[in-house]
């Protein structure tokens, strides 16, 4: 493989890696669009929420350490960017947060 590939590659699982939410793609693709979905909805009562923000109230509790919370921020945020509409997933608004957290309990940092 190339190895600059490979040192990209690296770097990206490290900086903004989902590598151990939900061992089920469905699972992680399902926490991005949603995580998105809840931040457009925030964003239009509250500009000035961030993914962190949301992720540390939505995930508290769960063992996400900060540097987790901001590495699956970014990830969700890269993906929602100039993103206005999302899939409901079958998820009522007020389901979403017990959603992630659902997804989020199935975190494996090992």
């Amino acid at each position: 493989m190339d190895t600059n590939y490979n040192r990209i590659l690296n770097d990206f699982r490290d900086t903004y890696g989902f590598t151990y939410i939900d061992q089920n793609m469905f699972g992680k693709m399902k926490f991005i669009i949603l995580t998105g979905r809840a931040m457009n909805i925030i964003h239009k009562k509250n500009p000035n929420i961030t993914f962190p923000d949301f992720l540390r109230v939505a995930l508290k509790g769960l063992g996400f350490k900060d540097n987790e919370i901001l590495r699956i921020a970014a990830t969700c945020e890269t993906f929602s960017y100039n993103t206005y509409e999302y899939p409901d997933l079958h998820v009522q608004q007020n389901k979403i947060i017990s959603e992630l957290r659902n997804i989020g309990s199935k975190w494996l940092p090992f």
